[in-house]
């Protein structure tokens, strides 16, 4: 009975791993990095975009959506950037119009609307994968 339940938990947790975005996304990390070092976008952050666009995505494109990430965090900020590339234009512009073009005081002033979750996610992932890198590099 207990090495039945061992083999059921075994098999679960296979599973989980299997359809995990975050270790798909690592495993893309060669691909990902390419397009990083091209944009000028560190890493944590790319793998992190990564995620943000879906793994469903073909990685073809990713390369044009971190370029286009680049351009408008430099506009926007990080979070606002991952905002209007999800498709919420208009609320990334109005916060960085609202703060006088600070883009932090932008973020600060409208992170917890329902509008701009992306970019909490993100944020999110992306200190995710900082802490990972900096795990390994103790190793």
């Amino acid at each position: 009975m207990l090495a039945g339940l061992a083999l059921l938990f075994g098999a679960c947790f296979a599973g989980l791993r299997a359809s995990s975005d975050f270790l798909a996304v690592e495993a893309e990390q060669d691909a990902v990095a390419a397009a990083a070092r091209a944009h000028g976008v560190p890493m944590a952050e790319a793998l992190a975009l990564r995620l943000v666009q879906g793994t469903d995505k073909p990685l073809s494109g990713f390369d044009d959506y971190c370029r286009r990430y680049a351009e408008l965090k430099a506009r926007q900020g990080a979070p606002l950037a991952v905002v209007e590339l999800q498709g919420n234009a208009s609320t990334a512009a109005a916060a960085v119009r609202a703060a006088g073009g600070d883009t932090e005081a932008a973020w600060k002033n409208v992170w917890g609307r329902p509008e701009v979750a992306e970019g909490v996610k993100f944020l999110s992932w992306r200190d995710r994968f900082a802490k990972r890198d900096s795990a390994r590099a103790l190793d």
